[in-house]
């Protein structure tokens, strides 16, 4: 298994690296609808900062900015950067307006703590409708704007076309890479595949590109995993270090094979459209036709929830977890949809809720009597 062991130390070792290294600007991104390409195009090095997730995530040193009643991913990121050097690697940070929660972190960094002297919001439409489409397309337009000021380069339609390819690539290699998870014999588990996803996001994507292309060629020669009952995750984003629910799962007996989340399988979803003749259309196209987070109106129905029910039948899924972190309305709202058509198909559904680091013997014990459940 040197494949996966290697990429689990890159990315244990990826901070340091880039702490080191001086030649390029490394411009931190949150959330999936900001567009990697146009960093990427830059010359700038784009890293996703998803932090949290364990006993230690300080949300509670953000409440005095923040307010407590707000989800514990938007506060556990500003309080990183408030209480140490965790962040203090980047050149930049830039999110789009996903939530309220993540439009008010920006807007709280700029103003109370100023570093990075980056700070970008890309606003972005509810409605997946033409003039949505056409308000996101100018969005990218005055980011790119920014970006070229703020490094003093030229971002040029042939650069942005040359990541498209890169990154595309990426998402095509991690395609096959889930694929390997729909057997019945898996050949790794749900935690091992996580860190895959993980390295997807932080790491050079060329250089990622040859170690997943790598991994692939030695994967069917790993010991198989059978006889576990098989778990799909869906709801709220599972965070850098939130191993909770993988550890909880294999530990009782199972084996999540699928999450539904855009730190994993949902980030590598879909690809964009090389066939453009402007690179922006392209990217604002993909983001208005990917599978969508709850946080989008979708007037012709639930994207992510038809992902769900294929991924159910593609995976062999015994039951599906479903979990909200506190005060993520979005995610809440969707839950009530997914438990109805699941119990059309007679798909066991649990829904659980946490905030980080309070709630881990609760989890456990949800989680351990759902799987034994589903076992009978």
């Amino acid at each position: 298994m040197e494949g996966i062991e290697k990429i689990k130390k890159l990315n244990k070792n990826r901070v340091k690296e880039l702490q080191k290294q001086t030649e390029k600007k490394i411009i931190g991104w949150i959330c999936r609808y900001t567009p990697e390409e146009i960093i990427h195009a830059s010359g700038a090095i784009p890293y996703r900062v998803y932090l949290g997730g364990t006993e230690d995530t300080p949300t509670s040193d953000a409440n005095t900015l923040f307010g407590s009643r707000v989800c514990p991913f938007a506060r556990g990121i500003l309080g990183y950067k408030l209480i140490g050097n965790a962040l203090n690697f980047l050149s930049g940070i830039v999110s789009t307006h996903t939530c309220d929660a993540m439009r008010c972190l920006l807007e709280i960094w700029r103003i109370h703590i100023t570093h990075p002297s980056f700070i970008y919001q890309i606003h972005l439409p509810r409605n997946k409708r033409e003039e949505g489409l056409n308000y996101f397309k100018k969005g990218l337009a005055k980011f790119t704007d920014a970006l070229e000021r703020f490094l003093n380069v030229s971002i040029t339609n042939a650069r942005i076309f040359n990541s498209i390819k890169l990154i595309n690539l990426t998402r095509k290699l991690l395609k096959e890479f889930q694929e390997k998870r729909k057997s019945i014999s898996l050949p790794i588990s749900g935690s091992d595949a996580f860190e895959v996803y993980h390295a997807a996001m932080i790491l050079d994507k060329l250089e990622f590109n040859e170690l997943l292309s790598s991994l692939l060629k030695e994967i069917d020669r790993y010991p198989k995993i059978n006889g576990k009952k098989r778990i799909l995750y869906s709801g709220s984003i599972l965070a850098e270090q939130d191993k909770r629910f993988h550890e909880i799962v294999e530990g009782a007996g199972g084996i999540i094979v699928f999450e539904d989340t855009c730190t994993a399988c949902r980030y590598a979803s879909d690809l964009i459209d090389e066939k453009f003749e402007n690179p922006l259309d392209a990217i604002a196209s993909f983001h208005f036709n990917r599978i969508q987070c709850p946080r989008m109106r979708e007037p012709e129905g639930l994207s992510r929830l038809n992902y769900v029910l294929k991924a159910i039948e593609d995976y062999h899924i015994d039951g599906v977890i479903y979990h909200t972190l506190k005060f993520c309305d979005n995610y809440k709202y969707d839950y009530q949809i997914f438990r109805e058509e699941l119990k059309k198909i007679d798909i066991p559904i649990l829904n659980v809720e946490s905030e980080y680091g309070v709630d881990l013997g609760r989890l456990k014990t949800r989680i351990e009597a759902f799987i034994e459940l589903i076992g009978d």
